[in-house]
């Protein structure tokens, strides 16, 4: 199951401007994943999404946490 979903997210005949994930107020798109490949630079609004998540997770969970953007 894993595999089929990197194999989506990585296909390189699909869109590269396909939203694949929404992250509230952080659409990740095939194009913006793709610096999770090997040997690519990660990018910010990867890292951003991903507080984002651990943020509003924390916020369900009624956690005094405080994840900061990159910027």
């Amino acid at each position: 199951m894993f595999e089929a979903i990197v194999q989506r997210v990585f296909d390189r005949k699909a869109s590269k401007e396909e939203v694949l994930v929404t992250i509230p107020d952080h659409p990740l798109t095939r194009a913006t994943l793709s610096c999770l490949k090997p040997k690519k630079w990660l990018r910010d609004n990867v890292l951003d999404a991903y507080m984002a998540l651990l943020q509003d997770r924390a916020n369900q969970q009624k956690l005094k946490s405080k994840f900061l953007p990159t910027h």
